[in-house]
């Protein structure tokens, strides 16, 4: 018996919408302990991107990962962008680091820098600052606001943490900020375990869950080992190399001198997308599913067909936003759909969308706010009842139909 999937994808950081999630969806009930517990029967996947952008980081990691301690076979815990770039802050945060340019965006952070010591009144022009001053400007809290506004698309994940910090009533100063993140990715550190907790990809009956999408380019493909011979035997692979490099991390820091590839470098870079890009589609962590116009998009029909080859007719994933709801795409013979379900763009961030999968089944059923609900039956018939915004961000169809009827046509 395959177990029926609560799917829940990009929290960001905002416990709010974990809690509004949990307390909601039929999957989990609240135990005498006055905690969530995820309930028998049930499997609970979190597609990625746990931190960053909301307020709660470190109480998301510590909640998924003591669900996954309680139920550790029935509780997934997908690695997203968000996730794994973070491997990047011990090493790019050490003290050979600090004293060169970053490795990603060497110019943008010279041109920041040589602002500030304008701004500070130390120079009289961008033109006037050498790099002895750039280099007694740059300290840890410094560079670290630099890396997570140009680098990691998430500017007030620094002021986030000190709020959250000043919550647990610890030290909120900049370098303490600094050291509660470098803390997490240490030794027993909550994001350390939650990374060696998670995985690329998982299969769950006829679906296939990862963070971003599949695409011709990675499809089956381990990083520097080819394309493995089945699907599952990459879902394996893949997972084992992600583990790998994980170990290299771990191992190589104390090693680096900020020269030459960093410890974990082909998962760093695997899970960003491309210079002077921002996609990388040969990336599961990293890719999109759209078309020309940047519009969700079903995968490539060769992806679909090996797909349906392996037994899988539904892939999950988040990290493209979907608007107020998930959206649920299939193809024109009903035997394989997409279903993404980033809602963090949402007008409602702290409201969850409710998304439940059952694995054996060819339909997923779907809840978003509480106010809009819907299911898309076997056939390709659709009922629903949705505000008309809401409607439109979730079906091409009904986004087209919405679109030519409000131009009065």
């Amino acid at each position: 018996m395959v177990l029926p999937v609560a799917f829940l994808s990009d929290l960001e950081g905002s416990l709010a919408k974990l809690a509004d999630f949990c307390a909601r969806h039929p999957a989990f009930e609240r135990g005498a302990d006055g905690r969530v517990h995820l309930r028998d029967g049930w499997i609970f996947v979190h597609g990625g991107d746990a931190p960053d952008r909301f307020l709660g980081s470190m109480s998301v990691v510590d909640e998924l990962l003591r669900l996954k301690q309680e139920a550790p076979d029935r509780v997934v815990l997908i690695a997203g962008n968000r996730d794994v770039n973070k491997l990047r802050l011990p090493l790019e945060l050490s003290t050979a680091a600090l004293d060169r340019d970053p490795i990603d965006l060497p110019e943008d952070w010279r041109a920041a820098v040589d602002q500030e010591v304008v701004a500070a009144g130390q120079r009289a022009t961008p033109a006037d600052v050498t790099a002895d001053d750039r280099r007694r400007w740059t300290t840890q809290p410094r560079r670290l606001r630099w890396i997570f506004r140009r680098t990691m698309g998430a500017a007030e994940a620094f002021e986030l943490r000190r709020r959250e910090l000043t919550q647990a009533s610890r030290e909120t100063g900049d370098e303490a900020v600094v050291a509660s993140f470098l803390e997490d990715l240490g030794p027993g550190g909550r994001f350390r375990r939650f990374l060696e907790a998670s995985c690329l990809l998982h299969r769950v009956g006829n679906t296939l869950y990862t963070h971003a999408g599949l695409t011709e380019e990675n499809l089956g493909v381990v990083p520097g080992r080819g394309r493995a011979g089945s699907v599952d035997e990459w879902i394996a692979a893949i997972n084992a190399w992600y583990l790998t490099q994980l170990a290299q991390w771990r191992d190589g820091q104390g090693r680096w001198d900020a020269h030459g590839e960093r410890p974990g470098e082909a998962l760093i870079r695997y899970c960003q997308p491309l210079p002077r890009t921002k996609v990388n589609q040969a990336s599961v962590v990293y890719s999109r599913n759209a078309d020309e116009q940047g519009k969700i998009a079903l995968p490539a029909a060769p992806v679909v067909k090996a797909m349906l080859d392996a037994g899988i007719r539904r892939v999950a994933v988040g990290h493209t936003p979907s608007g107020d709801i998930p959206v649920l795409l299939r193809t024109p013979g009903d035997d394989f759909e997409l279903v993404v379900a980033d809602t963090s763009r949402s007008t409602a961030p702290d409201e969850a969308a409710l998304v439940t999968i059952e694995g054996g089944a060819r339909s997923a059923w779907r809840s978003a706010r509480g106010r809009t609900a819907w299911t898309a039956a076997p056939s390709r018939s659709v009922r629903g009842w949705a505000r008309r915004r809401s409607w439109a961000s979730a079906c091409p169809t009904a986004r087209w139909w919405w679109r030519r009827r409000s131009a009065g046509t």
